[in-house]
């Protein structure tokens, strides 16, 4: 059963040599990629997953672009309240912080305007970009998402079991 078939394999510029094939081997030249059965299910497959990344990159991509413009409108009424406080001080004689907080207002709203206006490449690129140039910042702006997730969650649980585990 050690039948094996003698193929000749040249590559270009070479003398011929022959190279055993295992007998278990399919008996076709054709490679995966040019057209045997298997070939075409592996293209398909390709297809499919590249498919399917593509259309998961653009749902992120949407994704993106909607929680953006929607933290961008709140964004907005934060600074708006700022300025509120801003008039509110100045109201009351206390120019220095009510120049302070005009100034914190205005600085949230261009913050905001770029949260409605750029879509989820730029926004993507400007992060890298940080990320890059300030590392610490992203890694302690990482830190505080994580706390405030932790918050979140911990709210959220019954009351019954928060003094289960602290009682």
């Amino acid at each position: 059963m050690s039948e094996r078939r003698q193929e000749a394999v040249r590559p270009a510029g070479s003398p011929m040599v022959s190279r055993e094939r295992p007998s278990w081997a399919p008996q076709t030249e054709e490679t995966p990629s040019t057209g045997t059965v298997g070939g075409e299910a592996v293209e398909k497959a390709r297809e499919a997953g590249g498919q399917l990344l593509d259309d998961s990159r653009e749902r992120a991509r949407a994704e993106v672009d909607n929680r953006s413009t929607w933290a961008g409108e709140r964004v907005m009424g934060i600074a708006g309240d700022v300025r509120d406080v801003a008039g509110d001080l100045r109201a009351r004689g206390k120019d220095q912080p009510a120049r302070l907080a005009e100034d914190a207002a205005l600085r949230i709203e261009r913050f905001g305007d770029y949260l409605r206006e750029s879509d989820s490449d730029r926004i993507l690129a400007d992060a890298r970009d940080l990320g890059r140039r300030q590392p610490a910042l992203i890694v302690a702006g990482a830190a505080v998402i994580g706390i405030a997730a932790g918050r979140l969650v911990r709210a959220s649980e019954p009351s019954d079991r928060r003094r289960i585990g602290h009682g």
